[in-house]
């Protein structure tokens, strides 16, 4: 569920938590009020209720990305901490830390060696508050990881392509199981690898560059609208 509010908006919990049985994660933008079970919102922007996930929080209107646990991002290099951690700028008020062993298969002596400015696809394992993000690069499901050496991995360093900034509504749309035949129609027309951010950057990567170039300008003009509109865009551009 998703819809635009303002702040000292009232949002009604009851309905949300007889949805699911599980504990309901709020997020920025919103102050839970136990008292009466509902939610003010604080920050102008789009309510997201992430049912799969039981949780519910404010996209703002603004840049800065808010991390939450178990959202994919794609991230930029900045450099080494105490040797134990990668410094990742995701677009958050703060550079995100990744441990140098956080991917699959990866020992102190055989891991992946970052570069400054190299991109890096990962998920947000914690974060906490006035502390920097914990990323990861660990499948949650082992059925479905590799290791790093394989290049196999749904995590890890982005090898070539581009990265293109687009909104972070467009990202969670297209990430929308139920929106996964936007991708698959693009895979259709033209041969490509894309991961997507939910801190609003797309990685794509395909056979020529001409091919990069013409799904960056897609993606770009997918901007504020609708899953149909994107649909009418891949069916009328490709």
């Amino acid at each position: 569920m998703t819809r635009f509010v303002l702040p000292g908006d009232a949002i009604s919990l009851d309905p949300i938590q007889a949805a699911s049985n599980q504990p309901l994660y709020i997020g920025s933008g919103l102050v839970h009020d136990e008292k009466d079970n509902l939610c003010l919102v604080t920050q102008m922007g789009v309510l997201i209720v992430d049912g799969p996930k039981n949780r519910m929080f404010v996209e703002t209107c603004g840049g800065i990305y808010e991390p939450l646990a178990e959202d994919y991002v794609i991230g930029v290099v900045r450099g080494l901490k105490a040797g134990e951690f990668y410094r990742i700028d995701i677009g958050s008020d703060q550079e995100a830390l990744l441990p140098v062993l956080a991917f699959d298969g990866a020992t102190k002596r055989n891991r992946p060696m970052l570069e400054n400015g190299s991109f890096i696809y990962a998920k947000v394992a914690q974060t906490r508050e006035d502390m920097s993000p914990v990323l990861s690069c660990h499948m949650t499901f082992q059925s479905y990881a590799k290791d790093w050496v394989t290049n196999e991995c749904v995590f890890g360093p982005l090898k070539g392509g581009f990265v293109t900034q687009v909104s972070a509504a467009l990202c969670r749309m297209l990430m929308d199981l139920k929106q996964e035949q936007i991708l698959s129609l693009i895979g259709k027309k033209i041969a490509y690898e894309v991961a997507i951010g939910m801190n609003g950057k797309i990685w794509i990567n395909s056979e020529s560059s001409e091919n990069t170039i013409r799904l960056h300008l897609l993606f770009q003009r997918m901007k504020n609208k609708s899953p149909v509109e994107c649909l009418d865009l891949v069916k009328n551009t490709i």
